[in-house]
């Protein structure tokens, strides 16, 4: 386990938090592009994915599985937009290391 890996349900909230932020201002760059496709990705497939997530990791439900079915959901998005533009490519390898995180330390 790597020291920036989340190891409790409040430092896997921070993750996932962070991950919702980040993609959250990359929707709001492609909408200021005028692409409002991706956005639209973003915010309907991808962030409710992590905020299912988030929920259970503040009440400290991390063993359950739509955490790591929210996360993995997420990473899979993420890679669709990343195969189209490379700027989602850093959202990717947070929510991959994410991923990897929650299998390992979170079960």
């Amino acid at each position: 386990m790597s020291k920036d890996e989340p190891a409790t349900a409040a430092e896997l909230t921070e993750s996932i938090v962070a991950a919702i932020e980040t993609a959250e201002a990359l929707a709001l760059t492609s909408v200021a592009r005028g692409d409002f496709t991706q956005s639209e990705v973003i915010s309907e497939r991808l962030t409710p994915n992590l905020m299912q997530a988030k929920l259970y990791a503040e009440i400290s439900m991390t063993s359950v599985p739509e955490i790591r079915s929210g996360i993995a959901e997420a990473a899979a998005v993420a890679s669709d937009l990343a195969d189209m533009d490379s700027k989602y490519s850093p959202l990717l390898s947070m929510l991959r290391r994410l991923r990897e995180a929650v299998s390992r330390n979170l079960s």
